[in-house]
Protein backbone atom coordinates (compact mmCIF):
# COMPACT_ATOMS: atom_id res chain seq x y z
CA UNK A 1 0.00 0.00 0.00
CA UNK A 2 1.32 3.43 -1.00
CA UNK A 3 1.31 6.08 1.70
CA UNK A 4 -0.08 9.51 0.81
CA UNK A 5 2.92 11.73 1.52
CA UNK A 6 1.25 14.68 -0.24
CA UNK A 7 -0.74 15.49 2.86
CA UNK A 8 2.49 16.59 4.56
CA UNK A 9 3.72 19.00 1.90
CA UNK A 10 0.73 19.68 -0.31
CA UNK A 11 -0.07 23.38 -0.57
CA UNK A 12 -3.35 24.53 0.86
CA UNK A 13 -5.53 26.93 -1.06
CA UNK A 14 -4.91 30.19 0.79
CA UNK A 15 -7.25 32.21 -1.42
CA UNK A 16 -10.24 33.74 0.43
CA UNK A 17 -12.41 32.47 -2.44
CA UNK A 18 -11.92 28.92 -1.17
CA UNK A 19 -13.47 29.77 2.19
CA UNK A 20 -17.18 30.56 2.43
CA UNK A 21 -16.70 32.49 5.68
CA UNK A 22 -13.96 34.63 4.11
CA UNK A 23 -16.19 35.45 1.13
CA UNK A 24 -18.97 36.46 3.52
CA UNK A 25 -16.53 38.67 5.42
CA UNK A 26 -15.43 40.34 2.16
CA UNK A 27 -19.02 41.14 1.25
CA UNK A 28 -19.93 42.30 4.77
CA UNK A 29 -17.02 44.75 4.87
CA UNK A 30 -17.73 46.43 1.55
CA UNK A 31 -18.00 50.21 2.15
CA UNK A 32 -21.74 50.84 1.87
CA UNK A 33 -21.31 54.62 1.55
CA UNK A 34 -18.67 54.38 -1.18
CA UNK A 35 -20.12 52.56 -4.21
CA UNK A 36 -17.01 53.23 -6.30
CA UNK A 37 -14.69 51.47 -3.85
CA UNK A 38 -17.20 48.64 -3.39
CA UNK A 39 -17.37 47.99 -7.13
CA UNK A 40 -13.60 48.20 -7.46
CA UNK A 41 -13.17 45.55 -4.76
CA UNK A 42 -15.82 43.31 -6.32
CA UNK A 43 -14.15 43.75 -9.71
CA UNK A 44 -10.90 42.52 -8.18
CA UNK A 45 -12.51 39.39 -6.73
CA UNK A 46 -14.42 38.61 -9.93
CA UNK A 47 -11.17 38.79 -11.91
CA UNK A 48 -9.57 36.49 -9.35
CA UNK A 49 -12.49 34.09 -9.65
CA UNK A 50 -12.27 34.04 -13.45
CA UNK A 51 -8.58 33.14 -13.52
CA UNK A 52 -8.45 30.75 -10.55
CA UNK A 53 -7.57 27.19 -11.57
CA UNK A 54 -8.70 23.90 -10.00
CA UNK A 55 -11.99 25.37 -8.84
CA UNK A 56 -15.24 23.42 -8.90
CA UNK A 57 -17.72 24.75 -11.46
CA UNK A 58 -20.70 24.81 -9.11
CA UNK A 59 -18.76 26.81 -6.53
CA UNK A 60 -17.47 29.22 -9.21
CA UNK A 61 -21.04 29.81 -10.40
CA UNK A 62 -22.29 30.42 -6.85
CA UNK A 63 -19.52 32.93 -6.08
CA UNK A 64 -20.03 34.76 -9.38
CA UNK A 65 -23.71 35.13 -8.50
CA UNK A 66 -22.98 36.36 -4.96
CA UNK A 67 -20.52 39.01 -6.16
CA UNK A 68 -22.88 40.12 -8.93
CA UNK A 69 -25.88 40.41 -6.60
CA UNK A 70 -23.86 42.30 -3.97
CA UNK A 71 -22.87 44.87 -6.57
CA UNK A 72 -26.29 45.77 -7.95
CA UNK A 73 -27.18 48.40 -5.33
CA UNK A 74 -23.85 50.14 -5.95
CA UNK A 75 -24.32 50.03 -9.73
CA UNK A 76 -27.77 51.60 -9.38
CA UNK A 77 -26.45 54.41 -7.15
CA UNK A 78 -23.68 55.31 -9.57
CA UNK A 79 -25.98 55.09 -12.59
CA UNK A 80 -28.44 57.54 -11.00
CA UNK A 81 -25.60 59.89 -10.03
CA UNK A 82 -24.11 59.71 -13.52
CA UNK A 83 -27.38 60.53 -15.25
CA UNK A 84 -28.83 63.04 -12.80
CA UNK A 85 -25.80 65.14 -11.80
CA UNK A 86 -25.90 68.37 -13.81
CA UNK A 87 -22.65 69.13 -15.64
CA UNK A 88 -20.62 66.55 -13.77
CA UNK A 89 -16.96 67.23 -13.16
CA UNK A 90 -14.86 65.33 -15.70
CA UNK A 91 -12.78 63.57 -13.03
CA UNK A 92 -15.90 62.20 -11.31
CA UNK A 93 -17.41 61.35 -14.68
CA UNK A 94 -14.33 59.29 -15.60
CA UNK A 95 -14.25 57.56 -12.20
CA UNK A 96 -17.88 56.42 -12.32
CA UNK A 97 -17.82 55.42 -15.99
CA UNK A 98 -14.59 53.43 -15.80
CA UNK A 99 -15.50 51.76 -12.49
CA UNK A 100 -18.88 50.52 -13.73
CA UNK A 101 -17.61 49.48 -17.14
CA UNK A 102 -14.70 47.54 -15.62
CA UNK A 103 -17.06 45.84 -13.17
CA UNK A 104 -19.39 44.66 -15.95
CA UNK A 105 -16.36 43.38 -17.88
CA UNK A 106 -15.25 41.43 -14.80
CA UNK A 107 -18.73 39.91 -14.46
CA UNK A 108 -18.53 38.82 -18.08
CA UNK A 109 -15.06 37.35 -17.60
CA UNK A 110 -16.18 35.26 -14.62
CA UNK A 111 -19.40 34.15 -16.33
CA UNK A 112 -17.57 33.24 -19.54
CA UNK A 113 -15.14 31.13 -17.51
CA UNK A 114 -18.10 29.29 -16.00
CA UNK A 115 -19.66 28.71 -19.44
CA UNK A 116 -16.33 27.40 -20.76
CA UNK A 117 -16.03 25.00 -17.80
CA UNK A 118 -19.65 23.91 -18.28
CA UNK A 119 -18.91 22.88 -21.86
CA UNK A 120 -16.06 20.69 -20.59
CA UNK A 121 -17.96 19.11 -17.70
CA UNK A 122 -21.57 19.93 -16.81
CA UNK A 123 -21.79 17.43 -13.95
CA UNK A 124 -23.60 18.72 -10.86
CA UNK A 125 -24.98 21.88 -12.53
CA UNK A 126 -28.70 22.04 -13.30
CA UNK A 127 -30.23 23.62 -16.41
CA UNK A 128 -31.73 26.39 -14.26
CA UNK A 129 -28.34 27.24 -12.73
CA UNK A 130 -26.50 27.50 -16.05
CA UNK A 131 -29.42 29.37 -17.64
CA UNK A 132 -29.31 31.92 -14.81
CA UNK A 133 -25.57 32.30 -15.30
CA UNK A 134 -26.03 32.92 -19.05
CA UNK A 135 -28.77 35.45 -18.31
CA UNK A 136 -26.42 37.33 -15.96
CA UNK A 137 -23.69 37.26 -18.62
CA UNK A 138 -26.10 38.74 -21.17
CA UNK A 139 -27.28 41.39 -18.70
CA UNK A 140 -23.66 42.35 -18.01
CA UNK A 141 -23.23 42.89 -21.75
CA UNK A 142 -26.42 44.97 -21.70
CA UNK A 143 -24.93 47.25 -19.04
CA UNK A 144 -21.58 47.42 -20.83
CA UNK A 145 -23.26 48.68 -23.96
CA UNK A 146 -25.47 50.99 -21.87
CA UNK A 147 -22.42 52.74 -20.44
CA UNK A 148 -21.02 53.07 -23.96
CA UNK A 149 -24.30 54.60 -25.14
CA UNK A 150 -24.18 57.12 -22.28
CA UNK A 151 -20.83 58.25 -23.70
CA UNK A 152 -22.01 58.03 -27.33
CA UNK A 153 -19.23 55.57 -28.10
CA UNK A 154 -19.26 52.75 -30.63
CA UNK A 155 -19.31 49.10 -29.57
CA UNK A 156 -16.05 47.12 -29.44
CA UNK A 157 -15.30 44.85 -32.39
CA UNK A 158 -15.73 41.64 -30.38
CA UNK A 159 -19.09 42.63 -28.87
CA UNK A 160 -21.24 40.61 -31.27
CA UNK A 161 -18.87 37.66 -30.92
CA UNK A 162 -19.68 37.62 -27.21
CA UNK A 163 -23.42 37.86 -27.87
CA UNK A 164 -23.24 34.93 -30.26
CA UNK A 165 -21.05 32.87 -27.89
CA UNK A 166 -23.61 33.09 -25.07
CA UNK A 167 -26.59 32.48 -27.32
CA UNK A 168 -24.90 29.61 -29.15
CA UNK A 169 -24.17 27.76 -25.89
CA UNK A 170 -27.72 28.33 -24.67
CA UNK A 171 -29.14 27.01 -27.95
CA UNK A 172 -26.75 24.06 -28.00
CA UNK A 173 -27.73 22.95 -24.49
CA UNK A 174 -31.39 23.84 -24.87
CA UNK A 175 -31.85 26.58 -22.25
CA UNK A 176 -32.10 29.73 -24.42
CA UNK A 177 -35.84 30.06 -23.69
CA UNK A 178 -35.78 28.64 -20.16
CA UNK A 179 -37.43 31.17 -17.83
CA UNK A 180 -35.50 31.97 -14.64
CA UNK A 181 -35.76 34.53 -11.82
CA UNK A 182 -32.75 36.73 -11.19
CA UNK A 183 -33.33 36.52 -7.45
CA UNK A 184 -35.97 35.56 -4.90
CA UNK A 185 -37.51 39.05 -5.06
CA UNK A 186 -37.73 39.33 -8.86
CA UNK A 187 -41.33 39.80 -10.01
CA UNK A 188 -40.70 38.90 -13.64
CA UNK A 189 -38.91 35.88 -15.06
CA UNK A 190 -36.53 36.25 -17.97
CA UNK A 191 -34.43 34.11 -20.30
CA UNK A 192 -31.26 34.29 -22.38
CA UNK A 193 -33.31 35.02 -25.50
CA UNK A 194 -35.28 37.82 -23.82
CA UNK A 195 -32.09 39.44 -22.53
CA UNK A 196 -30.49 39.24 -25.97
CA UNK A 197 -33.56 40.81 -27.57
CA UNK A 198 -33.22 43.77 -25.18
CA UNK A 199 -29.72 44.39 -26.52
CA UNK A 200 -30.79 44.00 -30.15
CA UNK A 201 -33.83 46.28 -29.80
CA UNK A 202 -31.73 48.99 -28.16
CA UNK A 203 -29.20 48.81 -30.99
CA UNK A 204 -31.87 49.39 -33.65
CA UNK A 205 -33.31 52.32 -31.65
CA UNK A 206 -30.65 54.91 -32.60
CA UNK A 207 -29.65 55.76 -28.99
CA UNK A 208 -27.12 58.28 -30.31
CA UNK A 209 -30.08 60.57 -31.03
CA UNK A 210 -31.16 60.66 -27.37
CA UNK A 211 -29.91 62.53 -24.31
CA UNK A 212 -28.44 60.61 -21.37
CA UNK A 213 -31.74 60.71 -19.44
CA UNK A 214 -33.63 59.61 -22.54
CA UNK A 215 -31.24 56.69 -23.08
CA UNK A 216 -32.01 55.49 -19.56
CA UNK A 217 -35.76 55.88 -20.20
CA UNK A 218 -35.36 53.84 -23.40
CA UNK A 219 -33.57 51.10 -21.46
CA UNK A 220 -36.38 50.93 -18.90
CA UNK A 221 -39.08 50.88 -21.59
CA UNK A 222 -37.29 48.09 -23.44
CA UNK A 223 -37.16 46.10 -20.18
CA UNK A 224 -40.91 46.57 -19.77
CA UNK A 225 -41.73 45.60 -23.37
CA UNK A 226 -39.17 42.79 -23.74
CA UNK A 227 -41.59 39.88 -23.33
CA UNK A 228 -43.59 41.20 -26.32
CA UNK A 229 -40.62 41.12 -28.70
CA UNK A 230 -40.60 38.36 -31.33
CA UNK A 231 -37.81 36.09 -32.60
CA UNK A 232 -38.21 34.01 -35.76
CA UNK A 233 -36.09 31.98 -38.16
CA UNK A 234 -37.72 33.73 -41.15
CA UNK A 235 -39.48 37.08 -41.65
CA UNK A 236 -42.94 36.98 -40.08
CA UNK A 237 -45.52 39.26 -38.52
CA UNK A 238 -43.94 41.68 -36.07
CA UNK A 239 -40.37 41.14 -37.33
CA UNK A 240 -38.74 44.30 -38.68
CA UNK A 241 -35.03 43.56 -38.25
CA UNK A 242 -32.60 40.71 -38.76
CA UNK A 243 -29.35 39.50 -37.22
CA UNK A 244 -26.66 37.70 -39.23
CA UNK A 245 -24.60 35.71 -36.73
CA UNK A 246 -22.26 34.51 -39.49
CA UNK A 247 -20.93 38.01 -40.17
CA UNK A 248 -21.09 39.12 -36.50
CA UNK A 249 -22.34 42.51 -37.68
CA UNK A 250 -24.87 44.73 -35.88
CA UNK A 251 -28.58 44.07 -36.55
CA UNK A 252 -30.16 45.63 -39.63
CA UNK A 253 -33.65 46.43 -40.87
CA UNK A 254 -35.25 43.78 -43.07
CA UNK A 255 -35.41 44.65 -46.76
CA UNK A 256 -35.80 42.98 -50.13
CA UNK A 257 -32.00 42.66 -50.22
CA UNK A 258 -31.86 40.63 -46.98
CA UNK A 259 -30.35 37.20 -47.57
CA UNK A 260 -31.55 34.41 -45.27
CA UNK A 261 -29.43 31.42 -44.28
CA UNK A 262 -29.10 29.04 -41.33
CA UNK A 263 -27.34 31.67 -39.15
CA UNK A 264 -29.80 34.48 -39.85
CA UNK A 265 -32.58 35.29 -37.40
CA UNK A 266 -35.39 37.84 -37.62
CA UNK A 267 -36.76 39.85 -34.71
CA UNK A 268 -38.89 42.86 -33.94
CA UNK A 269 -41.30 44.60 -31.56
CA UNK A 270 -44.23 42.30 -32.31
CA UNK A 271 -47.50 44.13 -31.73
CA UNK A 272 -46.15 46.50 -29.08
CA UNK A 273 -45.77 49.56 -31.36
CA UNK A 274 -49.53 50.13 -31.56
CA UNK A 275 -49.72 49.90 -27.75
CA UNK A 276 -46.90 52.45 -27.47
CA UNK A 277 -48.72 54.90 -29.75
CA UNK A 278 -51.89 54.56 -27.65
CA UNK A 279 -49.88 55.04 -24.43
CA UNK A 280 -48.23 58.12 -25.92
CA UNK A 281 -51.58 59.73 -26.78
CA UNK A 282 -53.02 58.94 -23.34
CA UNK A 283 -49.98 60.36 -21.54
CA UNK A 284 -50.17 63.52 -23.65
CA UNK A 285 -53.79 63.96 -22.56
CA UNK A 286 -52.86 63.48 -18.90
CA UNK A 287 -54.20 59.93 -18.50
CA UNK A 288 -52.21 56.92 -17.29
CA UNK A 289 -52.33 54.01 -19.77
CA UNK A 290 -53.59 50.68 -18.49
CA UNK A 291 -50.71 48.44 -17.42
CA UNK A 292 -48.16 51.25 -17.78
CA UNK A 293 -45.88 51.47 -14.72
CA UNK A 294 -45.65 55.26 -14.48
CA UNK A 295 -43.75 55.04 -11.17
CA UNK A 296 -40.74 53.66 -13.05
CA UNK A 297 -40.33 57.09 -14.64
CA UNK A 298 -41.20 59.39 -11.75
CA UNK A 299 -37.65 60.78 -11.60
CA UNK A 300 -37.63 61.81 -15.27
CA UNK A 301 -39.12 64.77 -17.10
CA UNK A 302 -42.54 64.10 -18.63
CA UNK A 303 -41.41 65.61 -21.94
CA UNK A 304 -38.46 63.19 -22.09
CA UNK A 305 -40.74 60.18 -21.57
CA UNK A 306 -43.08 61.34 -24.32
CA UNK A 307 -40.20 62.01 -26.70
CA UNK A 308 -38.67 58.56 -26.10
CA UNK A 309 -42.01 56.81 -26.67
CA UNK A 310 -42.37 58.66 -29.96
CA UNK A 311 -38.74 57.96 -30.90
CA UNK A 312 -39.00 54.21 -30.21
CA UNK A 313 -42.35 53.81 -31.97
CA UNK A 314 -40.85 55.44 -35.08
CA UNK A 315 -37.60 53.45 -34.89
CA UNK A 316 -39.44 50.13 -34.47
CA UNK A 317 -42.17 50.77 -37.03
CA UNK A 318 -42.02 49.48 -40.56
CA UNK A 319 -40.11 51.85 -42.88
CA UNK A 320 -42.17 54.12 -45.12
CA UNK A 321 -40.94 55.27 -48.52
CA UNK A 322 -40.22 59.01 -48.77
CA UNK A 323 -41.22 61.34 -51.56
CA UNK A 324 -38.62 63.14 -53.67
CA UNK A 325 -39.45 66.39 -51.84
CA UNK A 326 -38.82 64.76 -48.43
CA UNK A 327 -35.51 63.26 -49.60
CA UNK A 328 -34.38 66.64 -50.96
CA UNK A 329 -35.28 68.30 -47.65
CA UNK A 330 -33.30 65.65 -45.73
CA UNK A 331 -30.23 66.26 -47.91
CA UNK A 332 -30.51 70.01 -47.36
CA UNK A 333 -30.69 69.57 -43.58
CA UNK A 334 -27.71 67.18 -43.57
CA UNK A 335 -25.56 69.77 -45.34
CA UNK A 336 -26.41 72.37 -42.70
CA UNK A 337 -26.70 71.37 -39.06
CA UNK A 338 -27.60 67.82 -38.07
CA UNK A 339 -28.71 66.22 -34.81
CA UNK A 340 -25.83 64.15 -33.52
CA UNK A 341 -25.57 63.63 -29.76
CA UNK A 342 -22.02 63.29 -28.54
CA UNK A 343 -19.84 64.03 -25.52
CA UNK A 344 -18.13 67.40 -25.24
CA UNK A 345 -15.43 68.19 -22.68
CA UNK A 346 -15.39 71.87 -21.72
CA UNK A 347 -12.82 74.06 -19.93
CA UNK A 348 -13.32 77.75 -19.18
CA UNK A 349 -10.91 80.39 -17.96
CA UNK A 350 -7.70 81.35 -19.74
CA UNK A 351 -5.53 79.91 -16.96
CA UNK A 352 -7.17 76.47 -17.09
CA UNK A 353 -7.23 76.38 -20.89
CA UNK A 354 -3.57 77.40 -21.05
CA UNK A 355 -2.59 74.68 -18.56
CA UNK A 356 -4.44 71.98 -20.47
CA UNK A 357 -3.07 72.89 -23.89
CA UNK A 358 0.41 73.39 -22.47
CA UNK A 359 0.37 69.95 -20.83
CA UNK A 360 -0.28 68.39 -24.23
CA UNK A 361 2.55 70.23 -25.99
CA UNK A 362 6.30 69.67 -25.89
CA UNK A 363 8.42 71.15 -23.12
CA UNK A 364 9.28 74.76 -23.76
CA UNK A 365 12.80 75.68 -24.77
CA UNK A 366 14.86 75.66 -21.57
CA UNK A 367 16.17 79.15 -22.29
CA UNK A 368 12.68 80.51 -21.86
CA UNK A 369 11.08 77.98 -19.56
CA UNK A 370 10.44 78.89 -15.95
CA UNK A 371 9.64 76.68 -12.98
CA UNK A 372 5.90 77.17 -13.22
CA UNK A 373 5.96 76.19 -16.92
CA UNK A 374 7.85 72.97 -16.21
CA UNK A 375 5.37 72.08 -13.48
CA UNK A 376 2.57 72.20 -16.05
CA UNK A 377 4.09 69.16 -17.71
CA UNK A 378 3.52 66.88 -14.71
CA UNK A 379 1.39 63.79 -15.34
CA UNK A 380 -1.28 64.75 -12.81
CA UNK A 381 -1.91 68.22 -14.21
CA UNK A 382 -5.53 67.38 -15.03
CA UNK A 383 -6.31 67.14 -11.31
CA UNK A 384 -6.00 70.91 -11.03
CA UNK A 385 -8.17 71.68 -14.06
CA UNK A 386 -11.94 72.00 -13.77
CA UNK A 387 -13.35 70.13 -16.78
CA UNK A 388 -17.10 69.72 -17.33
CA UNK A 389 -18.78 67.12 -19.54
CA UNK A 390 -21.65 68.34 -21.73
CA UNK A 391 -23.83 66.54 -24.26
CA UNK A 392 -23.93 68.16 -27.69
CA UNK A 393 -27.24 68.00 -29.54
CA UNK A 394 -26.33 69.58 -32.86
CA UNK A 395 -23.05 69.74 -34.71
CA UNK A 396 -22.02 71.83 -37.69
CA UNK A 397 -18.61 72.36 -39.25
CA UNK A 398 -17.81 75.38 -37.07
CA UNK A 399 -20.12 75.13 -34.09
CA UNK A 400 -22.17 73.20 -31.55
CA UNK A 401 -25.67 73.52 -30.16
CA UNK A 402 -26.57 72.06 -26.77
CA UNK A 403 -28.79 72.33 -23.73
CA UNK A 404 -27.29 72.19 -20.23
CA UNK A 405 -28.77 72.49 -16.73
CA UNK A 406 -28.50 75.98 -15.26
CA UNK A 407 -26.62 76.53 -12.01
CA UNK A 408 -27.28 79.25 -9.40
CA UNK A 409 -23.88 80.85 -9.83
CA UNK A 410 -23.16 80.02 -13.42
CA UNK A 411 -20.09 81.01 -15.40
CA UNK A 412 -21.90 80.15 -18.65
CA UNK A 413 -22.53 83.56 -20.22
CA UNK A 414 -22.43 85.14 -23.64
CA UNK A 415 -18.97 85.85 -25.13
CA UNK A 416 -17.19 83.44 -22.74
CA UNK A 417 -14.25 81.70 -24.41
CA UNK A 418 -14.01 77.90 -23.97
CA UNK A 419 -11.72 75.04 -24.80
CA UNK A 420 -13.86 72.22 -26.21
CA UNK A 421 -13.06 68.62 -27.12
CA UNK A 422 -15.50 66.42 -29.04
CA UNK A 423 -14.92 62.68 -28.39
CA UNK A 424 -11.56 61.75 -29.97
CA UNK A 425 -10.98 65.10 -31.66
CA UNK A 426 -8.20 67.43 -30.45
CA UNK A 427 -8.96 70.44 -28.26
CA UNK A 428 -10.42 73.47 -30.03
CA UNK A 429 -11.20 77.03 -28.93
CA UNK A 430 -14.77 78.31 -29.11
CA UNK A 431 -16.89 81.16 -27.83
CA UNK A 432 -20.49 81.23 -26.59
CA UNK A 433 -22.33 83.25 -29.23
CA UNK A 434 -25.91 82.43 -28.24
CA UNK A 435 -27.47 81.74 -24.86
CA UNK A 436 -31.06 81.53 -23.59
CA UNK A 437 -32.89 79.95 -20.66
CA UNK A 438 -35.98 77.84 -21.39
CA UNK A 439 -39.08 77.14 -19.28
CA UNK A 440 -37.39 74.27 -17.43
CA UNK A 441 -34.54 76.61 -16.39
CA UNK A 442 -32.18 74.80 -18.75
CA UNK A 443 -29.66 76.87 -20.66
CA UNK A 444 -29.55 76.60 -24.44
CA UNK A 445 -26.06 77.37 -25.69
CA UNK A 446 -24.65 78.01 -29.15
CA UNK A 447 -20.86 77.69 -29.43
CA UNK A 448 -18.91 79.02 -32.39
CA UNK A 449 -15.46 77.53 -33.04
CA UNK A 450 -12.67 80.11 -33.24
CA UNK A 451 -9.77 77.74 -33.86
CA UNK A 452 -9.22 74.03 -34.41
CA UNK A 453 -5.46 74.42 -33.85
CA UNK A 454 -4.95 76.42 -30.64
CA UNK A 455 -1.50 76.58 -29.05
CA UNK A 456 -0.60 77.63 -25.51
CA UNK A 457 2.04 80.38 -25.74
CA UNK A 458 3.55 83.17 -23.67
CA UNK A 459 4.32 86.77 -24.47
CA UNK A 460 7.38 88.52 -23.03
CA UNK A 461 7.82 92.28 -23.47
CA UNK A 462 11.03 93.12 -25.28
CA UNK A 463 13.20 95.39 -23.10
CA UNK A 464 14.45 97.49 -26.00
CA UNK A 465 10.90 98.37 -26.90
CA UNK A 466 10.43 100.68 -23.90
CA UNK A 467 8.73 103.96 -24.64
CA UNK A 468 9.84 107.44 -23.62
CA UNK A 469 7.45 107.18 -20.68
CA UNK A 470 8.98 103.96 -19.28
CA UNK A 471 12.36 102.96 -17.95
CA UNK A 472 14.07 99.71 -18.95
CA UNK A 473 13.87 98.54 -15.34
CA UNK A 474 10.08 98.95 -15.38
CA UNK A 475 9.74 96.98 -18.61
CA UNK A 476 12.08 94.15 -17.63
CA UNK A 477 10.15 93.55 -14.44
CA UNK A 478 6.95 92.87 -16.38
CA UNK A 479 5.70 89.30 -16.04
CA UNK A 480 5.27 86.94 -18.95
CA UNK A 481 1.73 86.89 -20.30
CA UNK A 482 -0.25 83.68 -20.89
CA UNK A 483 -1.91 83.68 -24.30
CA UNK A 484 -3.45 81.36 -26.88
CA UNK A 485 -2.23 81.32 -30.45
CA UNK A 486 -5.08 80.76 -32.92
CA UNK A 487 -3.45 79.49 -36.08
CA UNK A 488 -4.72 80.57 -39.48
CA UNK A 489 -7.25 78.21 -41.07
CA UNK A 490 -7.93 79.28 -44.67
CA UNK A 491 -10.31 80.21 -46.12
CA UNK A 492 -12.10 81.40 -42.95
CA UNK A 493 -8.96 82.78 -41.28
CA UNK A 494 -5.94 83.83 -43.33
CA UNK A 495 -3.63 85.03 -40.52
CA UNK A 496 -2.67 83.93 -37.00
CA UNK A 497 -4.19 85.81 -34.06
CA UNK A 498 -3.81 85.78 -30.28
CA UNK A 499 -6.23 85.47 -27.38
CA UNK A 500 -4.92 87.62 -24.53
CA UNK A 501 -6.40 88.69 -21.20
CA UNK A 502 -7.80 92.22 -21.19
CA UNK A 503 -5.50 94.98 -19.89
CA UNK A 504 -2.52 92.62 -19.73
CA UNK A 505 -0.83 93.89 -22.89
CA UNK A 506 -0.02 97.06 -24.83
CA UNK A 507 -0.76 97.58 -28.49
CA UNK A 508 2.09 98.58 -30.84
CA UNK A 509 4.64 97.07 -28.48
CA UNK A 510 7.12 94.38 -29.50
CA UNK A 511 6.92 91.02 -27.68
CA UNK A 512 8.67 87.70 -27.78
CA UNK A 513 6.13 85.04 -28.72
CA UNK A 514 7.36 81.93 -26.88
CA UNK A 515 6.17 78.54 -28.15
CA UNK A 516 7.41 74.98 -27.76
CA UNK A 517 8.98 75.31 -31.22
CA UNK A 518 10.96 78.44 -30.43
CA UNK A 519 10.62 82.20 -30.21
CA UNK A 520 9.29 84.80 -32.63
CA UNK A 521 9.34 88.58 -32.43
CA UNK A 522 5.93 90.16 -32.97
CA UNK A 523 4.20 93.50 -32.67
CA UNK A 524 0.63 93.65 -31.32
CA UNK A 525 -1.19 95.71 -33.95
CA UNK A 526 -4.87 96.02 -33.05
CA UNK A 527 -7.76 94.31 -31.21
CA UNK A 528 -9.99 92.38 -33.62
CA UNK A 529 -12.72 91.35 -31.18
CA UNK A 530 -13.60 91.62 -27.48
CA UNK A 531 -14.81 88.62 -25.50
CA UNK A 532 -15.56 88.12 -21.81
CA UNK A 533 -12.25 89.15 -20.14
CA UNK A 534 -10.30 88.25 -23.30
CA UNK A 535 -9.29 90.07 -26.48
CA UNK A 536 -8.53 88.65 -29.88
CA UNK A 537 -5.47 90.57 -31.06
CA UNK A 538 -3.91 90.79 -34.51
CA UNK A 539 -0.12 90.90 -34.72
CA UNK A 540 2.67 91.15 -37.26
CA UNK A 541 6.15 89.67 -37.44
CA UNK A 542 9.13 91.85 -36.52
CA UNK A 543 12.60 91.27 -37.96
CA UNK A 544 15.64 91.47 -35.70
CA UNK A 545 17.07 94.27 -37.83
CA UNK A 546 13.94 96.36 -37.19
CA UNK A 547 14.25 95.63 -33.48
CA UNK A 548 17.81 96.99 -33.42
CA UNK A 549 16.70 100.16 -35.21
CA UNK A 550 13.91 100.60 -32.67
CA UNK A 551 16.34 100.14 -29.78
CA UNK A 552 18.80 102.74 -31.11
CA UNK A 553 16.15 105.45 -30.86
CA UNK A 554 16.21 105.28 -27.06
CA UNK A 555 19.96 105.06 -26.43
Amino acid sequence: MMFNFKKFFGEKDESPLANVEEVTRILDYLPVTDPVQSLQELTHWLNQLATKENFKLKKRIQLAERFDQSAQQHVRKLLVEYIKTPRMNKARDETIWNTCKQFESAVNLADFRCLADYQKDAEGVSAEEIALLAVRAMRALTMQVHWLHLRYQSLPEDFWDKIYAIFNVSEQYGFSRLAVSLNAYAKVETSVLVEMLKILMMEVSSPDQLTKSQIEIARLLIEDYATSFVWEDLPAGGTVFHMDFASRNPPLRLSQMTQSHFMTRCFGPGKIVSSMVIALKQLESGAIPKGFDIQRFRDFEREDLLEVLLHLSQAWGKAKSKSQEELALDNKRDSQRKKAFSYLDVIHGLGNIHKKLHSLSDVFNNAHAENDINQLMQKNIDASIQVESWVVENVSKRGYGLTIPSLKQDWVQGSVVLAVKLSESPWAIGVIRRIEVDKKADTRVGISVLSLQPVAVRLRPVITDSTVWESKEHTSSAQNIDALLLKAEPPTESVDTLLVEMNSYHLHRIYELITSEGTRLIRLDFCEENFKRLDRVAFSEVKKEDLKKSASLYR
